[in-house]
This record gives C-alpha cells, sequence and structure tokens, in this order.
C-alpha cells in the first residue's frame, strides 16, 4: 500500500504546518485510524479545503473554546455554536464539510473509514453497518477528550516512536467508545473472553526479543498468535495486567539496563538496539520510568 503523508496532507487542508499524525494501523489491508493534532496560532484567512468524498467519519476534539466558526455541510451553511473546551464536532466526509474558523484552534482529528468500523466491530462480535448519529457541534465527551490527551500528553514526553502500541491500543479504545455512543443500530453479541494462554503469551515474549529493535504494532503481536487486535488486547492484559505498550517499555527498558551494565556501548547505540528512536528517546523513557538518566543510573549501579 502506497504510503500516504497525513500530516502534510491535513496541515494542508487546514492551512497549517505539517499536523503531528500517528496512524493506528490493525491490518496491512484495512484503511488506518490517523490521529492528527492541529493547531493553529492565529485564525483562518480561507475555509479549510474540501475533503474527499468518501465514507469516512472524522472527530474533532477541541482543546480550547472556539467563539466564531462557519460550516458548510452538502455545500449549505450550517451555524456552528459556541465549541467549550472538551467539546466534539462530527462530521460525515460523505457530506464534504467544509469549516472556517475565525479564532484561534488547538484540536485532535480522528479519522475512520466506515469499512474499518464494520471490520472492527465484526472482529469484536458486534454486528453494526458502519452508520454513525451526528451529535450536536461541540457535544462533551470526555471520553474522546481524555484519549486525545493522552496521545497528546505521550507524544511530549516520548516524542515519536518507533512502535505503534500505544496509538494502537488507543484506537482500539476509541473504536469500541464511538460505537458504543454513537452507532446505529449496533448489537453487541457475546465476546471470547479469557487471559491469554501462557504458552502464547512466552511465544509472544520470545518474539518481541527477537525484534525489540524495530517497529511493533498490536496487529502484528495478535497476528503472530492468530487472534483479532482487539481480541489480543484484552486477552493480554487479562494475562499480564498491564497493556500491550506499557508491557513493551518494561521490556525495553530491562533490555537498556542490561546493556548499560554489560557494555561499553555508547548510550546512542543502545537506545537504537532497544527499538528507540535516538537516544533523547531513551533518556525521557529513562526518565519517565526510572527517575534517573541513563548516564547516571550506568554510574550508579557500576560503582
Amino acid at each position: 500500500m502506497r504510503q500516504v503523508d497525513f500530516a502534510t496532507i491535513i496541515g494542508q487542508r487546514w492551512h497549517t504546518p505539517p499536523a503531528p499524525t500517528l496512524i493506528a494501523k490493525e491490518t496491512p489491508t484495512r484503511v488506518p485510524i490517523v490521529v492528527s493534532h492541529l493547531v493553529g496560532a492565529t485564525a483562518m484567512k480561507a475555509p479549510t479545503l474540501k475533503p474527499p468524498v468518501e465514507a469516512a467519519y472524522t472527530f474533532h476534539v477541541h482543546h480550547q473554546p472556539l467563539k466564531h466558526s462557519d460550516t458548510w455541510v452538502d455545500g449549505r451553511y450550517a451555524k456552528v455554536p459556541f465549541i467549550p473546551a472538551g467539546g466534539l464536532c462530527l462530521f460525515d466526509l460523505a457530506s464534504s464539510p467544509v469549516a472556517w474558523v475565525h479564532d484561534p484552534f488547538d484540536f485532535t482529528r480522528f479519522y475512520v473509514n466506515r469499512a474499518t468500523l464494520e471490520d472492527l466491530a465484526y472482529e469484536q462480535n458486534i454486528h453494526f453497518r458502519g452508520e454513525l448519529r451526528l451529535p450536536v457541534l461541540g457535544h462533551a465527551d470526555p471520553v474522546l477528550e481524555h484519549l486525545s490527551l493522552a496521545l497528546i500528553s505521550r507524544r511530549r514526553v516520548l516524542g515519536t516512536e518507533t512502535d505503534s502500541l500505544f496509538s494502537d491500543w488507543i484506537a482500539l479504545a476509541f473504536h469500541a467508545h464511538i460505537v458504543s455512543t454513537y452507532a446505529n443500530g449496533a448489537r453487541v453479541k457475546s465476546r471470547p473472553k479469557g487471559a491469554l494462554p501462557p504458552r502464547r503469551l512466552q511465544h509472544i515474549s520470545d518474539w518481541v526479543e527477537q525484534r525489540l529493535n524495530g517497529p511493533l504494532s498490536i496487529a502484528a503481536l495478535a497476528g503472530e498468535v492468530g487472534m483479532s487486535p482487539g481480541h489480543f488486547a484484552r486477552s493480554f492484559r487479562e494475562a499480564t495486567g498491564a497493556t500491550p505498550h506499557r508491557w513493551l517499555m518494561a521490556k525495553k527498558l530491562e533490555r537498556a539496563k542490561t546493556l548499560l551494565l554489560a557494555s561499553d556501548l555508547p548510550i546512542s547505540q543502545i537506545a537504537l538496539d532497544c527499538g528507540f528512536v535516538d537516544q533523547s528517546h531513551l533518556t525521557r523513557a529513562f526518565n519517565r520510568g526510572i527517575g534517573l538518566s541513563p548516564a547516571s543510573w550506568r554510574r550508579m549501579n557500576r560503582n
């Protein structure tokens, strides 16, 4: 599948620089869930560029109030009420929505294709035809607000990451929430339950150890044991008491500590060997998880 530069495309559409963007792709063939953080320090000088007409939705979770903005849906003007911080604006891209924001803005944009909605629902034993009801603009949704803030906070602390486990986990939580909250006619069937068996958990652990310095995703882990991403994520947490991304970070830090003690490798090389983007990424993760920089920890534990 051709690599798409979502950050640039979305930034151009909203007349901003490339928007920091995370891509949660549960399988190689499914259209990904794309999450972007858009910030405008001033009012927009022109309306947004018209998005392609497609069977998809965007969810805009605003992090600061919007007092003055306009929107057009199917070419018809629609008044936008005051949007409070935490307010949600949900748009159906089949209606070709266009917006013109007359204030500075700061919001997280979730994009999800209807086919992806249906496929993920099927994996979770939910009967759903991909159609969402659109709440009034500015509707409060604390769940999506907190998912958005979690992504923003993690990026500020750790920067860009090589693996996508955290964004995949957020995407699965996002999907579960919107299907239960906004889906028309969704029916939940019985779900498979139970923890990941020890044999499968050990297989995953061994498999990850051999690939710790490369990109990893929930889809890859789930596929290795023949499970859907959603079922795997639930079963994994039931078995370990931790989400996949927390478990993976712990494994990366343990390998980093081993290399810091047992080798004279430079910290920049240890960072790459443990699957971090660079030395600063490792340092941020070390400070957050252990309370010391890698260099300080190495000196303290070698003496």
